[in-house]
């Protein structure tokens, strides 16, 4: 099965579902007092209210499972998920702005790589995306390590666009 068949089989994401969970949790509501906590992993069960932390990968689970597709835990297994269900990768991260204003076009974003010591002592070595983001319209989805963990940035912040960044195309319905 080729990637174009894979992506036209792969779920799809409600995203007008997730718009309005988005609206609900973000950073223009009560709820936006979601804190990133390295490891936090809300249950894809919990309503917005009970959100109250999470890490970058474990908001996007929860947040994606509201708008009716589970994706893996932990942002290694999410870009993997992403590439084995065919998502179109953009030839480079800086292609989503020509889609950012498009409001029926979703993104999934990976940030550079980043090396990590493994195994006893630290002795073996595994290069791992170091964060995960949705973008919209121009703007990000995703919890990060700021004080408001949730406040958008603009897609084409310093910290997110990187020559390395990898960015994929949501199939949305």
């Amino acid at each position: 099965m080729g990637a174009s068949e894979r992506t036209r089989n792969s779920p799809r994401v409600n995203l007008k579902r997730l718009l309005s969970v988005w609206q609900t949790i973000g950073p223009a509501t009560n709820y936006a007092q979601v804190r990133y906590r390295y490891g936090a992993k809300p249950p894809l069960g919990a309503q917005c209210a009970e959100v109250r932390e999470a890490d970058c990968s474990g908001f996007l689970r929860w947040l994606l499972h509201q708008a009716g597709v589970t994706v893996p835990d932990g942002s290694v297994n999410q870009r993997q998920w992403v590439q084995q269900q065919g998502w179109r990768q953009l030839a480079q991260y800086s292609d989503v702005r020509y889609a950012a204003q498009d409001p029926s076009r979703l993104f999934m974003c990976f940030l550079p790589p980043r090396t990590v010591r493994i195994g006893r002592g630290g002795v073996g070595r595994k290069t791992i995306p170091g964060h995960v983001w949705l973008v919209h319209q121009g703007y990000t989805i995703e919890c990060h390590s700021a004080q408001r963990a949730t406040l958008p940035r603009r897609w084409n912040a310093e910290a997110l666009n990187r020559p390395d960044t990898v960015a994929y195309e949501v199939p949305v319905e």
